[in-house]
């Protein structure tokens, strides 16, 4: 009996922890628009361990980044007590504490190369959604840097949200994304159904224009960085656009943001 019970439990807590990856993910993206979302997702990414333990017999999987993620953890109690300036330093924490989580969820829900195909068609797809919503929901500001950038574009993009979404925090969110999207073109081209390669190609465009609208400095130099990377991977000569993207770098340095970071 007692067997049976423990069984049944188990059957029930494998097939919640399927759930995992599809609800944090979409809270991970509404916390790129409302820091209200984080400790949502942090609450929900809590309650999977025990869910994993009972499950697998473990907490988490093992992965090659635990110790570097372990040590990162532990600089957060310094950070606190550090900070001159808590109210500014408490939402980045749970930024932070909210991108472990979503890794963790994704270490543990990509269990199968069905799953990582799956995983990957969502990354294109968040990515091609949050560039097509940063019109209406991002503090443009035009003039400044990048002047080739015409300013009539940016009094073109109505405001709709009444606590907008600063340039730099959805240029980083972006250059982020895009090796999710970018890679699978350029490393699996032959692997990937039709659907995946249009996918991938628009949420790809549509990420590389909303990071040079943003002239985030920080997020075009993560641009040339993530380009970079890809390039040397991809091609045997890509590690000579390396010097193009250090010049480009050293530009955007000059540069000052239109708007203060948050």
């Amino acid at each position: 009996m007692v067997g049976g019970r423990r069984a049944r439990l188990r059957v029930a807590a494998r097939w919640l922890t399927r759930v995992e990856l599809p609800l944090l993910l979409p809270l991970f993206l509404a916390g790129a628009v409302s820091t209200r979302a984080w400790p949502a997702l942090l609450v929900a990414a809590l309650l999977f361990w025990p869910l994993r333990w009972l499950a697998y017999g473990r907490l988490t999987v093992r992965t090659p980044a635990d110790w570097p993620l372990g040590l990162l953890l532990l600089t957060i109690p310094v950070i606190l007590w550090a900070t001159a300036l808590p109210d500014v330093t408490r939402p980045q924490v749970l930024r932070l504490l909210a991108g472990l989580a979503l890794y963790c969820a994704i270490a543990n829900w990509t269990n199968s190369p069905a799953r990582l195909r799956t995983l990957t068609a969502g990354f294109m797809a968040a990515g091609l959604l949050l560039a097509a919503s940063a019109p209406v929901s991002v503090q443009w500001m035009a003039g400044g840097k990048l002047t080739f950038i015409p300013e009539a574009i940016y009094r073109r993009l109505p405001l709709l949200l009444a606590d907008p979404i600063h340039p730099n925090v959805m240029a980083g969110a972006l250059a982020v994304l895009l090796p999710c999207a970018l890679g699978p073109l350029l490393f699996g081209w032959g692997r990937l159904r039709w659907p995946e390669r249009v996918l991938g190609g628009l949420a790809s465009a549509a990420m590389l224009g909303v990071v040079i609208l943003t002239k985030s400095r920080g997020g075009l130099m993560a641009l040339g960085a993530v380009l970079v990377v890809l390039a040397a991977l991809r091609w045997r000569f890509g590690w000579l656009t390396a010097p193009l993207a250090a010049v480009a770098g050293l530009a955007c340095s000059r540069f000052e943001d239109p708007i203060p970071s948050p």
